[in-house]
């Protein structure tokens, strides 16, 4: 897979205490690029990238929960966290607090 995008702007590694994903995850590298609108994943034990999630916005920043959910935090259109589980995505609203 081509990896192409402008900026890398979230990265985190797949170590919860608590599995969501398949074992095969643990110790990957997911990250973000701010302008493609994708998530990659980097296979820690083949060192193959593949693709996780397209058509995001704007995403800045990637967080892996103890509970081992992936989240991303997107600033385009609107500011909003998701979290990738087994189960489908779910999008939050994120507020600021002056």
């Amino acid at each position: 897979m081509k990896v192409t995008g402008c900026a890398i702007t979230g990265g985190a590694f797949y170590n919860p205490t608590t599995r969501q994903f398949p074992r095969g995850y643990v110790g990957d590298y997911f990250f973000a690029d701010l302008c493609s609108g994708w998530i990659r994943r980097l296979d820690a034990a083949t060192g193959d990238v593949s693709g996780f999630a397209t058509e995001l916005s704007s995403s800045v920043a990637l967080k892996v929960s103890k509970g081992g959910s992936l989240y991303y935090l997107s600033r385009g259109g609107g500011e909003w966290l998701e979290r990738f589980a087994t189960q489908a995505p779910r999008r939050y609203n994120v507020r600021h607090h002056d």
